[in-house]
């Protein structure tokens, strides 16, 4: 889809899981007043309706097996994403489901859904739909500048080292009340990244007109001051 289709301005945020992105999009989101879409967490609202619907199974393994085989259509599992002014609200049926979506079980599944033909062209069809009538939207993911948006001027490219992608989601999850080891979680990150770089559908990728910034000496607040004065 060509970006001046809607004359709307897309910045593309991709990056590895943990880099800062949607941190990173929300603090742009703020600075310029612009929408923040969160594409992970669609693929995550879409993953926990499916466990909703199907059931979680003893094993991330055992809810791929089920969600292949029940081959539920993602029009049918009753989700809803809107706008409410610059935030991003998900929905099962009536219910906003917030942090729900940040479990450790709907992140050990989430692959299922996002390696899915069917339901990536469904998300990138929800995704491009925000760009009518705004004047411009912040998006973050890891196909954004190279499969959803490929014609945004405006891509970026967050990467960070995986002992400080540890770090933060060691203490992401404390807040949330999960304890897990850093040697664990380091494990899982490490295996995330080979993962996502090797995917055949929505696989990590850098686009060839990207502005690459390493976040792992950054500020936050530095991240977003050096992508501003990109946009000048």
């Amino acid at each position: 889809m060509s970006l001046s289709f809607h004359s709307c301005i897309v910045i593309c945020l991709d990056g590895p899981a943990g880099s800062g992105k949607s941190t990173v999009a929300s603090l742009l989101s703020s600075r310029l007043g612009w929408p923040h879409i969160d594409s992970g967490g669609i693929y995550r609202t879409l993953t926990l309706a499916s466990m909703s619907k199907i059931g979680k199974g003893k094993s991330a393994e055992e809810f791929g097996e089920l969600f292949s085989s029940k081959k539920i259509k993602p029009e049918s599992l009753d989700c809803k994403i809107i706008m409410q002014k610059t935030n991003q609200i998900n929905y099962i049926g009536s219910r906003d489901i917030k942090s729900e979506i940040r479990i450790p079980d709907v992140t050990s599944r989430v692959r299922y859904i996002a390696d899915n033909h069917e339901y990536r062209d469904y998300v990138n069809s929800i995704l491009r739909s925000f760009t009518k009538n705004q004047k411009g939207l912040i998006v973050d993911g890891r196909d954004i500048g190279t499969v959803v948006f490929p014609d945004s001027p405006m891509k970026f490219f967050l990467e960070t080292s995986p002992s400080i992608r540890s770090i933060r989601r060691k203490n992401e999850l404390q807040e949330m009340g999960c304890e897990t080891s850093l040697k664990e979680i380091t494990s899982k990150i490490e295996k995330r990244d080979h993962e996502d770089r090797t995917r055949e559908v929505g696989g990590l990728r850098k686009a060839k007109d990207v502005v690459m910034i390493d976040t792992s000496e950054l500020t936050l607040d530095d991240v977003v001051s050096r992508i501003v004065s990109h946009l000048k």
